[in-house]
């Protein structure tokens, strides 16, 4: 039977530092229990297999029937915090994924624990996919001086005018969630990082054109597929999308001659199309042998180039917020 792995750590909030001494639940999709693990004293667990389905249907575009991965439950306990629980989490053959839990202290008067949901993902769900390319500026635009590698963004947890939190949280937290919410870490790797740098280059785009704060928002980009591009607040991601964020992250698309990065629009290129990158067509393109620029190439001109700047720091502000 095919199989992956699950690893958990734990943390005090904002990762103050690891937590020792937690008790994490393991159960499949049913609510049974399957697994009990305790963090050591870095707030790590032991490496857990889990049964998950043949790597194959994910790398199927014609598969609607069988999900590729399989579900699992986490609940995780600590005298003094907040109980955690997390549904939803998704295990691909051949693959890691990674729960990094993070804990609150408990109140004195504890309130049910509502557990944290991962839907299913877009590819399988039919729902991904990035918002169109903006039609232009508007003529009193106002956008930064130069491109900067946010080192926190904020995310609204809905469509822009919807009523929601928003969360902020590291660059690289928030794209190796992205890229874990878009596309399936069994691709071939070429195929990952066209689409990670795709995922980068469309933030940096909304943050470089102060794309919702020049509308009086006070929000980077949102979580919504069809908006911005998907991101799951509490989601457990994929070993792989952490790797080749941590390598990628200050790496973006730009069109020769132009300053900004390029808004990289794509979709799934199944149920969803758009003139701009189709996620399954880069599985198809690697498969093929080209590499991440190419596939980009491939879908947005001979004119884009991968650009990597070291200009790392808080997001400057035109318009107050």
């Amino acid at each position: 039977m095919p199989s992956g792995t699950l690893q958990v750590y734990t943390a005090l909030a904002e990762n103050a530092a690891p937590l020792p001494g937690v008790t994490v639940l393991v159960l499949n999709e049913a609510g049974t229990q399957i697994a009990r693990l305790t963090t050591n004293d870095v707030g790590s667990a032991p490496e857990l297999v889990l049964t998950a389905p043949d790597e194959a249907y994910s790398l199927d575009e014609a598969n609607t029937t069988v999900r590729p991965y399989a579900v699992y439950q986490l609940r995780a306990e600590m005298t003094g915090f907040q109980t955690i629980e997390l549904e939803g989490v998704q295990v691909f053959a051949g693959h890691q994924t990674v729960a990094r839990l993070q804990f609150l202290p408990a109140a004195r008067t504890l309130p049910e624990v509502e557990p944290e949901t991962i839907p299913e993902h877009p590819l399988f769900a039919g729902n991904g996919g990035s918002g169109p390319a903006p039609i232009g500026q508007c003529a009193d635009a106002r956008v930064l001086s130069e491109v900067v590698v946010p080192k926190k963004i904020t995310v609204h947890l809905a469509r822009p005018a919807v009523s929601a939190a928003n969360v902020t949280v590291s660059f690289q937290d928030y794209i190796a969630n992205v890229a874990s919410s878009e596309v399936y870490p069994t691709w071939p790797e070429q195929a990952l990082r066209a689409n990670i740098l795709a995922q980068i280059s469309l933030a940096l785009n909304r943050i470089w054109t102060e794309w919702y704060p020049s509308r009086g928002y006070s929000f980077n980009i949102t979580n919504s597929p069809g908006v911005d591009q998907a991101y799951v607040r509490g989601r457990t991601v994929f070993a792989v999308m952490e790797r080749l964020t941590a390598e990628l992250f200050n790496t973006y698309v730009r069109r020769t001659g132009d300053t900004e990065p390029y808004y990289t629009e794509y979709c799934d290129g199944k149920s969803v199309t758009c003139p701009g990158m189709k996620q399954w067509g880069t599985v198809e393109r690697a498969k093929e042998g080209k590499s991440a620029l190419e596939i980009l190439r491939y879908y947005y001109g001979s004119r884009v180039q991968l650009v990597t700047t070291n200009n790392i720091a808080s997001i400057p502000q035109s318009y107050p917020g």
